[in-house]
């Protein structure tokens, strides 16, 4: 069969047209918020100023469901409170347990100031300096598991002890496959804690996160990687004549909890941002209760470009999209617009920490002074970004939750 070059060019004509119309065709669609988003907007659009939401109703849903799931797998629980960093919050879980993991000074301070003794384990090694500068603030727990990750910090601590006529409880960090640090093999540091009676040997800490991201044919491998490694530090600390039984043994999070739900050698599991959801721990049965709602200060339609307005419509044409926009007070957050639907970034204006400009098609329908709500993609470092927590519970009246950075 034979083409002439005119033929070939109506063929690609035709081709093109037909991409073109499948790509409008499929381009997503936008409107106004539904019920959920609606029911929000009115909630909160009087505020005025972008705001993190929690959405009480939810938040009890998801901590029932995790809750109840790791009870029946006979493991504890620990709060992760750098992914949910706010005292009610951590309370409005109802989750049963006094455990927690803490990552900063700050939080360390508030949660023993509510209670001294409260059993908290460092999710990271704390420099020695920080360490030195909250014992001077005056209140000290007294049942805080310090991590330690090398040697040379549990010299640093044991100085420090031995300073301040301390006896201080520690967690040893297990390298258990994702290589951020702490001990490969845990033998020579049980042993040379036998010789330091200021610091007494309270569990250990193997963080897993990596199993989540593993690609899915080596997944089962890193799992059993996991396994391997911290039953071959378990074996060790007994072998230097600790009971293994007596200690905390603490693994998971929020990617991996519900792995170890299926059989573990923890005894324990980290969690935090699963309780809110956020978009990159995304899991049945959960849902979203963490949301940015972002007010709108301008609309535009069309959706100029900037020294090149002549060629707008054109660019409407080919990017359907992008027809309408909004501004938003704020934006560069971790997140993702989820409502009004069919909302994305601009790829134009890019993201700005100031005015946000986020597109839509023809159908977007919001006014100024509305609200755009955004997903969080992660709540670790989005939760403590807006000040007090807005919680929002059916008709009950808006409450305020300080954080606790």
């Amino acid at each position: 069969m034979r083409f002439t070059r005119r033929g070939l060019a109506v063929i690609g004509a035709a081709a093109g047209a037909a991409a073109l119309a499948l790509r409008r065709a499929s381009a997503p669609s936008s409107g106004p918020h539904d019920t959920y988003f609606s029911a929000l907007n009115a909630k909160v659009t009087g505020l005025g100023v972008p705001v993190l939401v929690i959405d009480r109703a939810r938040l009890r849903a998801n901590a029932k469901s995790i809750v109840e799931r790791i009870a029946a797998a006979r493991l504890g629980l620990r709060l992760v409170v750098k992914s949910l960093p706010c005292l009610d919050l951590l309370d409005a879980l109802e989750a049963g347990t006094q455990r927690y993991m803490a990552f900063n000074t700050t939080m360390l301070a508030a949660l023993w100031a509510r209670d001294v003794a409260a059993d908290v384990l460092l999710g990271k090694p704390m420099p020695i300096a920080a360490v030195r500068a909250l014992h001077a603030g005056g209140v000290w727990g007294t049942s805080t598991q310090w991590l330690i990750d090398t040697n040379e910090r549990l010299a640093e601590y044991d100085t420090f002890a031995a300073e301040r006529g301390l006896t201080l409880k520690v967690s040893l960090e297990v390298d258990v496959g994702l290589h951020r640090g702490g001990f490969d093999d845990v033998t020579d540091v049980a042993k040379a804690l036998k010789g330091h009676p200021r610091l007494q040997l309270a569990g250990l800490m193997g963080y897993d996160a990596h199993v989540g991201k593993t690609p899915g044919l080596l997944k089962g491998r890193a799992w059993a990687q996991v396994q391997e490694r911290y039953q071959a530090a378990i074996s060790a600390v007994s072998a230097a004549g600790f009971d293994a039984k007596s200690l905390t043994l603490n693994s998971g999070g929020s990617m991996t909890f519900t792995k170890h739900l299926e059989g573990t050698v923890a005894n324990e599991l980290a969690v935090g941002s699963a309780f809110v959801a956020p978009s990159d721990f995304d899991q049945t049965p959960l849902q979203p209760a963490a949301f940015i709602a972002a007010p709108v200060l301008k609309r535009v339609s069309p959706v100029h470009i900037p020294g090149l307005e002549a060629v707008t419509g054109v660019r409407t044409f080919f990017f359907p999209e992008s027809a309408k926009g909004v501004f938003v007070f704020g934006g560069q957050w971790l997140a993702s617009p989820v409502s009004p639907p069919g909302l994305s970034y601009s790829g134009l204006y890019g993201r700005s920490s100031n005015q946000e400009l986020v597109v839509a098609g023809e159908g977007l329908d919001v006014k100024v002074g509305d609200c755009v709500f955004y997903r969080p993609t992660q709540s670790e470092a989005v939760l403590n970004a807006f000040g007090d927590l807005v919680v929002v519970d059916g008709d009950a009246p808006i409450e305020r939750w300080p954080i606790a950075q």
